[in-house]
Formats: structure tokens, sequence, C-alpha cells
């Protein structure tokens, strides 16, 4: 008979309560964001924003992913020790058959305890898969979130009037995520008003997007997407979107003479000027 015949019985094992805890070590997404804008102040000078608006986004969303994954680094530790303290009792009662057994037979003691660190690690397995799934589910929804907030933000740090868009009212104005110059103006004269949608990445649902320019509004979509494709881009503007996207992704040959498809650095300057 094998030490292992009774295995942990995860499905009473309170895996949902473990995740969460393990996940309660990570502040709010505002809280990483505000970090981030502090340790990058005296960088972020208004004229280097007005100037490098682009490269003042990707600095700022690094520095928020980099302290994300420092606090994941943090709960995973955190995770190993509440599952353990969950089934220590357990844990326990097979770490001392394996010395029992190393005593009794010819296996040897480091067989064993290998045995032993095997069904830990097997049985410890959903737990952690659940972790990582949670993990990177919340990894992606903050990621959206915080893409939003720093373009709005930087904005707002240079001067720019915009405001954004929150709950029923983001809805009503077709998913928009920010308006320039305000609400009140994208509401009661939206031919006066700009509406923009943030997407981290065009992967993403960017068309849901394609709402914020009906009815003659101006519509522009602003993303850090490291490649947009030709057909994408063409895509864009039948929707009478326009597209701001990273300068060094502009500088491909296929969208350089694309009107429609612009730097990113150069969206504080058109929202003035509009």
């Amino acid at each position: 008979m094998s030490l292992f015949d009774n295995p942990v019985d995860m499905a009473a094992a309170p895996e949902i309560e473990i995740v969460e805890k393990a996940k309660a070590i990570f502040p709010s997404w505002v809280v990483i964001l505000d970090d981030a804008l502090k340790s990058l102040d005296n960088k972020l000078t208004k004229e280097y924003i007005r100037t490098n608006f682009c490269d003042a986004v990707l600095q700022v969303e690094k520095k928020a992913y980099e302290t994300f994954s420092d606090y994941e680094s943090k709960a995973f530790p955190e995770l190993v020790v509440l599952w353990y303290e969950a089934h220590s009792a357990r844990i326990d009662e097979q770490y001392e058959k394996g010395i029992l057994s190393s005593l009794q037979t010819d296996k040897s003691l480091g067989d064993a305890l290998k045995a032993v660190v095997r069904n830990v690690m097997h049985e410890s397995y959903p737990t952690i898969q659940k972790f990582q799934i949670s993990v990177s589910q919340m990894r992606k929804k903050r990621a959206g979130e915080t893409f939003q907030e720093i373009i709005l933000r930087l904005l707002q740090r240079i001067d720019v009037p915009c405001q954004k868009a929150k709950g029923v009212m983001e809805a009503e104005l077709g998913h928009t995520d920010i308006v320039a110059p305000d609400l009140q103006t994208a509401i009661a004269t939206p031919d006066k008003a700009i509406f923009i949608a943030c997407q981290r990445t065009l992967a993403e649902r960017w068309w849901s997007s394609t709402a914020i320019s009906r009815g003659g509004r101006r519509g522009y979509i602003v993303t850090i997407d490291k490649r947009l494709s030709n057909d994408k881009a063409r895509r864009l503007n039948t929707h009478n979107l326009v597209a701001y996207i990273r300068d060094d992704v502009k500088a491909h040959p296929d969208l350089s003479s694309m009107a429609w498809i612009r730097n990113l650095s150069d969206l504080p300057s058109d929202l003035k000027l509009t």
C-alpha cells in the first residue's frame, strides 16, 4: 500500500479563500500608478511630457507594470504558506510516515521525503493554477484601467483640458474613455468635443469603440500596441477614427503616409489645436 493512498481532498480545501488572501498583498491599481508617477516625477516635467508624450506614457506604463510584478513575486510565496497552513496536518502525517517507512524498509529517507514533496506539489497545483489565472486576469484588467488613467493624468499635467467618462456616461458616449475639453461640451455640443477611446492593444475589442465617431463626432483611439497592420489601419479609417499610436510604429513605411494614423507624441498639441 502506498503512503499516499489517501491524498488531500482538494475539493474540500478552501482554494478560493487561499487565493484571495494571497492576492490581498496587491494594493489597488491607483496606488501602483500613483507610486509610478511619483518615482518618475523629476523626469516628467511639463516640457518633457509636451515634447515626448509617447515616451512619457511608455515609461509610466512600464514602471507600473514592474511594480505589479514585484507584488506578484511577493504574493506567490504567501500563497504557498497559506496553502501549507491549510494542509499542514496532512503534510506532517505524510512526513512522519515517510520517516517511519525509511526506518522499517530498505527505502532511503531521501526517497521517502522526495515522495512527500512530489505529492505536496501535485496536490497544491490546482490552487497554484487558480492563483496564476486569477492574477493574469487581474493584470489584464488593471493594465487597461491604468493605461486610460495614464493618458488622462499626463494630459492634465500639461494643462490639456479633458475629463474621464464614467459609468453610464461612458456607455452613452459610445464606450468613450476620455472627452476633451469636458463632459458638458461632449453632451451639449458634441461637434465641438473629441471622444477618445484608450486601448492598450488593438488585439482587444477595438471595434467596440467605433461608436465614438458616430453622428459626425470626432473619435480618437489611443494605443501603445507594438504593431498595427495595414488592413487594420484602413478599417479604422472606414469608421472615421483617428488613431494615435507609438511613434516607432508610426514610422513604418506602410503607415507613414496615412494621415489618420498619427504619432502618439502629437496627441497633446492636436487636442489643444482643436
